[in-house]
């Protein structure tokens, strides 16, 4: 228990006695984490927005018009029964025409004396099912159903807001890994200038019988404090900040606590990295 308390009371002592580099350490660290932390929520919000508007998308069935529309109803429950399917709404003739006029404030049709709108399926998904290969598979199952003329989605705009999902990931992912190499690399420097700056006092301690291991804790002590603190302090501006900023119509999108969690648990894990390699080099 001694030795635990000489450790963590060394470790305080070489903060305090440099007080200088170890506000020029906290800070470059806390802004490292903190454009991580912004990084990171921006692509929450990306791809929440994403599967937002994912979860809007439709599929319009065209009905083959040699089908009776007594028999409409069957198709629709065909429809109902396959994987994955929410609701399904069926659009006559009329209703085509009151959707064309809506759309375009006029009546295209008046003077024809039939109605040549086709009738339709409008087919709405469970969200967690939709994504590109899962619709073309459900496009090639409708296909075999009898009634059916053509089937519609928006598959190029999926596609691409598939690939805009994916490339936010990305970017998050590479970017992660930029800043915690800066943030490791910061720590190594810090550490390394701190052990030769008390280079004496070291080499007394391996004199009087201490170990390199022993010799270089209390230095990997600091080097986990100024991780996580700069971690937790990065998530208390932007937790502060999100009270009283507001961004209209854009729901920003937060990581939950247990995240925020893990997130501080690896910046402390890469402070103890750091460390341990800024000690191995300067000893």
């Amino acid at each position: 228990m001694s030795r635990l308390l000489f450790l963590i009371g060394k470790a305080a002592g070489n903060i305090v006695t440099r007080p200088l580099a170890a506000i020029s350490s906290f800070l470059s660290l806390f802004l490292l984490f903190l454009l991580f932390d912004l990084v990171w929520i921006g692509t929450l919000t990306a791809s929440h927005y994403y599967d937002q508007m994912i979860a809007n998308i439709d599929m319009e069935i065209f009905i083959d018009d040699r089908l009776p529309d007594s028999t409409t109803s069957v198709l629709s429950a065909a429809l109902r029964r396959l994987d994955g399917v929410a609701t399904v709404e069926y659009v006559s003739r009329d209703d085509a025409r009151a959707r064309l006029y809506n759309l375009m404030g006029s009546d295209l049709l008046e003077g024809f004396d039939e109605n040549p709108l086709p009738r339709s399926l409008i087919v709405t998904f469970k969200q967690e099912l939709l994504n590109s290969m899962w619709l073309e598979r459900f496009t090639n199952n409708v296909k075999r159903l009898q009634g059916v003329a053509e089937i519609f989605y928006a598959r190029d705009w999926l596609n691409k807001a598939q690939t805009g999902k994916m490339i936010v990931g990305r970017v998050l992912l590479f970017l992660g890994l930029v800043i915690f190499l800066a943030s490791g690399l910061n720590l190594i420097q810090t550490v390394r200038l701190s052990m030769r700056a008390r280079w004496a006092e070291l080499m007394q301690l391996n004199l009087l019988g201490a170990g390199r291991r022993f010799c270089a804790l209390p230095y990997w002590l600091e080097g986990v404090f100024f991780a996580v603190v700069s971690a937790v302090a990065g998530w208390c501006i932007i937790m502060y900040g999100s009270l009283y900023l507001s961004y209209g119509d854009i729901i920003i999108t937060y990581p939950s606590l247990i995240q925020i969690l893990y997130f501080c648990l690896g910046a402390g894990a890469v402070g103890l990295l750091g460390a341990y390699v800024g000690s191995r080099r300067a000893l």
